[in-house]
């Protein structure tokens, strides 16, 4: 149980309440703040103070605009160094596939996302762009040593 408030809070030098909302449990900081911004009455005044859903907005926000810059740096690299549109678009796919694929899978065990989420699919998706790459240019030197198509896609990737 919480100790009873022995302190005054003003705001503009009137009295005012002070309502403090900590994060317990596995829901999202984000919902959290959506569903308090949703019940409370619209002649209610409220002044936040602080706000960390601007902070985990922030860092989606920043985490989606640094993956779609590497995406495209990984497609440039991919399409100079191997001169082929078709693995390319391939790499392309690929990324934001795996990426949907490992936010389904997240949300159907109920996880959230969060830094540690974001940092880890981060972490993926530079394996998978590596791992990706060595197939494709393995696939290509088998289909260069006259290998057909199904062949040098199996050997390959092997």
């Amino acid at each position: 149980m919480y100790a009873p408030q022995t302190n005054i809070v003003r705001s503009d030098g009137k009295r005012a309440a002070l309502l403090t909302v900590e994060k317990t449990g596995s829901t999202s900081t984000l919902t959290i703040i959506a569903q308090i911004k949703s019940i409370l009455p619209k002649a209610l005044h409220i002044t936040p103070l602080s706000d960390q859903s601007v902070f985990v907005k922030s860092a989606v926000t920043g985490v989606v605009r640094e993956a779609l810059i590497a995406a495209c740096l990984t497609a440039l690299m991919i399409l100079l160094f191997l001169g082929s549109w078709r693995a390319t678009l391939i790499i392309a796919v690929t990324i934001p596939l795996s990426v949907l694929t490992s936010l389904i899978a997240l949300s159907a065990l109920g996880q959230t996302i969060n830094i540690m989420t974001l940092g880890g699919l981060a972490l993926a998706v530079g394996i998978l762009v590596e791992e990706a790459t060595v197939a494709i240019e393995n696939i290509t030197h088998h289909l260069e040593r006259g290998e057909p198509l199904h062949d040098a896609i199996f050997n390959g990737s092997g």
